[in-house]
């Protein structure tokens, strides 16, 4: 289980063209295995979920000193266990952890998934696709997105919402600040008389037209993430 990446680790991942491909292929694979498995609005509590996921056999706790925070199993006939260090029982991190190695178990080739530093090849390329997985799972792009821009980027109020840590809420904030900074929606503004709104203005009052941030984040076919289909 890797670290959620971010700063200059993320940016240089994002900014890589062959990352780039490898993430607008697989974030549809977990859309549509969320909407195959009934939770297009996310994961609230990964621990039940866990244990009734097809071809999970079983999830464990190791007592004392552990490899990583999580680890996954998976054997050639694609059943897996899934291992959590027992310190992480009942936190929120144990949510991001369990989201990380399901997206293992139903994504990746058999083997024992334990993030070494700097695994080279493969290995790397599906840690990082665990996390982008996990994030989705507990925070899908289609929904934070959305509610990031209406309660002003409050991370603290959008891992509440989501059951997350604040860390990997805070996170996805700022990627998504990111973001919308290279798309010039921010800082937020009227895109016809070019006033500065606040964060939390989603339109012009003046020209009753949806604000820049509005415009990246609510409109058709905007942001990061696909909503759900019936």
């Amino acid at each position: 289980m890797l670290a959620d990446p971010q700063g200059d680790e993320l940016e240089l991942l994002l900014g890589h063209p062959a990352w780039k491909a490898k993430y607008a292929e697989f974030l549809p694979l977990v859309w549509a295995k969320m909407r195959e498995l009934g939770v297009p609005g996310g994961v609230r509590d990964a621990v039940p979920w866990v244990r009734s996921l097809p071809g999970v056999v079983a999830v464990r706790y190791a007592q004392g000193a552990c490899p990583a925070p999580g680890w996954c199993v998976k054997h050639e006939d694609g059943a897996s266990v899934i291992w959590l260090a027992a310190s992480l029982r009942g936190t929120a991190q144990e949510q991001f952890v369990i989201c990380h190695e399901a997206i293992h178990h139903f994504f990746h080739p058999p083997g024992s998934y334990v993030f070494r530093a700097r695994d080279p090849g493969a290995a790397r390329i599906y840690e990082i696709q665990a996390n982008w997985g996990a994030s989705e799972l507990k925070m899908p792009s289609w929904k934070f997105n959305r509610l990031a821009a209406l309660w002003g980027f409050d991370a603290e109020r959008l891992a509440r919402h989501f059951n997350a840590s604040f860390t990997a809420a805070q996170n996805r904030v700022d990627g998504l600040i990111r973001r919308l900074l290279r798309k010039g929606a921010l800082p937020n503004r009227c895109p016809r008389c070019g006033r500065q709104l606040l964060p939390s203005e989603l339109g012009c009052p003046k020209c009753r037209v949806m604000s820049t941030l509005a415009r990246a984040v609510f409109g058709p076919g905007r942001g990061r993430g696909a909503p759900p289909r019936a």
